[in-house]
């Protein structure tokens, strides 16, 4: 049926229904669920690159290294003297990084939120606003 239009593949369905006495929706599940009918895959469909096992090597993703440019004919990264580059590994100093620890903890205030009432101060000693001097 190659070349066939479309209402004469419907027209064929709908005669061998009618011979059978089946629907052409009946025809068209018995065709699909026979073991030659080729089944769609499942799911999003993957790039032909992707999906073959040899694929080829191409410049990856992101910014190049400091100092280093693609080359296409090695297929990895060069520096600028022409060398493959290497990844430097750095050793780590042991020095801690962020913020150094408190090594003794803050005292609560029990100074409430918010600002303080128009000309006073809070007094720890008291726990209370006070007139300021």
């Amino acid at each position: 049926m190659k070349g066939s239009s479309i209402k004469q593949i419907l027209g064929a369905v709908t005669a061998y229904a009618d011979a059978n006495g089946m629907t052409a929706s009946e025809v068209l599940a018995e065709v699909r669920g026979h073991e030659e009918f080729p089944k769609g895959k499942r799911g999003r469909p993957r790039k032909d690159a992707v999906s073959s096992p040899m694929v080829e090597r191409k410049r990856p993703r992101g910014r190049p290294p400091t100092g280093a440019v693609w080359d296409e004919d090695q297929e990895c990264y060069v520096n600028t003297d022409g060398e493959v580059y290497q990844k430097v590994v750095r050793v780590p100093t042991g020095r801690p990084r962020g913020r150094p620890r408190t090594s003794e903890p803050k005292v609560p205030s029990t100074r409430p939120k918010g600002r303080p009432p128009k000309g006073k101060v809070w007094s720890e000693e008291d726990g209370v606003y006070v007139d300021e001097e």
